[in-house]
């Protein structure tokens, strides 16, 4: 589970690779969603259905919750993380991973990718 609160170029980058595990593991039923967080659902809307159609995600769901200020009633994200990686097993949480916008880099998505196939084991 991604919670972002932008959909740019640097996003795109870490979903792709994401998009390519979740291809490479589907009969592990390994699944994603990359849900956009904001002040304004509207906006938010729009700019998710330009990112969607820009990238192509085939195997990545992309979605603004009801709840698009939080993500996700109780959750408590990191006002200053760009991006926040939820991995989960099951119902636990294996890993949890934020970084600032400026911060998501090949460094960071590699870190996610590692973490989310060291789950699938």
């Amino acid at each position: 589970m991604v919670y972002a609160r932008h959909a740019d170029e640097r996003l795109a980058g870490l979903v792709s690779k994401i998009d390519a595990l979740v291809a490479a593991h589907q009969n592990e039923q390994l699944a994603s969603v990359v849900a956009f967080v904001g002040p304004e659902a509207e906006p938010l809307k729009e700019s998710v259905k330009r990112f969607g159609e820009k990238h192509g995600f085939k195997n990545v769901v992309l979605a603004v919750p009801q709840d698009h200020e939080h993500g996700h009633r109780g959750l408590k994200l990191d006002d200053d993380a760009g991006v926040t990686v939820m991995i989960y097993k099951g119902k636990k949480i294996q890993a949890n991973l934020a970084a600032r916008a400026e911060g998501l880099d090949a460094e960071f998505s590699a870190r996610v990718i590692g973490e989310a196939t060291k789950a699938l084991r």
